[in-house]
């Protein structure tokens, strides 16, 4: 299982992209995040490339939040409450004893979520971010944008 981002999105944000200061993950992370906020996921990416099988350090202390947030994304969009036993089962169904917490299914999920937030932030881009400030500052944009929705 391995965290993975479409070609055309790792292309499109090769302005950011170093490898040193900035990683794909610093990418792939905002856009899950934007992913979620606004509660769309697409599956039908082609053109994944592997990026890594576990999270990069700066991520490892936040793995479990990042299970967390999956689990309660997924349970809102299937109208699952706190206390219903049908939590466990998508607990159960996303995570897993892994190093990275999260199963086959959880894997490929947060991927889609990542992918389809990398779609919504280019909707909102006029252009490729020419540097991590522009982009991080769009993708907060982003996310707020989303939840205002949510919460009209």
């Amino acid at each position: 299982m391995n965290f993975r981002i479409s070609r055309s999105v790792r292309s499109y944000f090769d302005n950011i992209i170093d490898g040193k200061k900035f990683l794909q993950f610093d990418v792939y992370y905002p856009c899950m995040l934007i992913g979620m906020a606004a509660i769309a996921l697409d599956e039908k990416a082609s053109d994944y490339m592997d990026m890594t099988d576990e999270y990069p350090l700066a991520y490892k202390s936040s793995k479990a939040q990042i299970a967390g947030l999956l689990v309660a994304t997924e349970a809102k969009i299937r109208k699952i409450k706190a206390t219903s036993d049908d939590l466990e089962k998508a607990m159960l169904e996303y995570l897993d004893e892994s190093e990275n917490l999260l199963s086959e299914r959880g894997m490929n999920t947060l991927n889609a979520y990542s992918y389809k937030g990398a779609m919504l932030y280019m909707q909102e881009a006029s252009e490729a971010p020419r540097n991590r400030e522009d982009f991080l500052l769009l993708v907060d944009q982003t996310i707020k944008k989303y939840i205002e929705a949510r919460m009209n």
